[in-house]
C-alpha cells in the first residue's frame, strides 16, 4: 500500500483478527530486498499479504516486489483493491472494517495478478527443454 492512511486501516482491522495484520505503507518506493528481509524477521507468520490497486504503476510495484517477499515469506498473497475503495475509505464507512477484514482473509496468491503484459513477456519452456528426467514426476524417494 503506498498511503500511510490506509496502513491505519489495516492496524485498525487487526484489532479485529488479534493482531493478525500491519499495514506498511511504501509511499509511492518499491520494496527493497532488505526491507522484504527486516519485514520477514519480524513477522509472526509465514505469510505476507500485498494490497493491489488499480492503479497500474502501484500494481506493477506489488507485483515486482513478488521475487524477494518469496524468497522470505512462505505464501506471497494479495488483496485487489482494484475497485477503487481505499483502505483508509472504508475505515469511515459503516461495516467497512469488517469489509476489510474480509477481502484480506480471502486473499489470492500475488502471482495470480500479473499483468498481460507480463504474462506476454514471460518466457516459456518448451517440453523438449525439459529433461526426460524431470518429465517423469517427483522422485521416488518423496
Amino acid at each position: 500500500m503506498d498511503d500511510p492512511l490506509d496502513a491505519f486501516a489495516i492496524e485498525n482491522v487487526s484489532r479485529l483478527g488479534r493482531g493478525r495484520w500491519a499495514g506498511i505503507p511504501l509511499c509511492g518506493a518499491l520494496l527493497s530486498a532488505e526491507q522484504a528481509r527486516i519485514l520477514g524477521g519480524h513477522a509472526a507468520t509465514d505469510t505476507v499479504v500485498v494490497m493491489v490497486s488499480d492503479n497500474d504503476s502501484a500494481r506493477e510495484r506489488a507485483i515486482e516486489s513478488l521475487p524477494d517477499l518469496a524468497k522470505i515469506f512462505r505464501r506471497v498473497q494479495a488483496v485487489d483493491l482494484s475497485r477503487g475503495i481505499a483502505p483508509a475509505a472504508m475505515r469511515t464507512t459503516r461495516g467497512g472494517l469488517q469489509q476489510l477484514h474480509e477481502e484480506l482473509l480471502l486473499s489470492r496468491p500475488l502471482v495470480d495478478y500479473r499483468s498481460r503484459r507480463q504474462a506476454r513477456r514471460a518466457p516459456t519452456r518448451r517440453t523438449d527443454d525439459i529433461s526426460p528426467d524431470m518429465k517423469q514426476g517427483p522422485s521416488p524417494e518423496l
